[in-house]
């Protein structure tokens, strides 16, 4: 994934069981108010990243 995506609004829930996100670049992403609740973000890079409101529940940030 390129730098700077938008996933306003967007439910990451899928990325728990597709695991589309394992070692994804998301470095200055714009995840505002996105459902990553049970998303799989493993080695995300998550710098910049833009969080606020973002559901984090049962999110799993290893070595991120």
């Amino acid at each position: 994934m390129s730098t700077g995506l938008v996933f306003e609004k967007a439910d990451l829930e899928q990325f728990r069981t597709t695991r589309d996100c394992v070692e994804c670049d998301l470095v200055g992403a714009d995840l505002m108010e996105a459902n990553l609740e049970r998303a799989k973000l493993e080695e995300a890079d998550l710098r910049g990243a833009y969080l606020k409101r973002a559901n984090l529940g049962w999110t799993i940030l290893i070595e991120s």
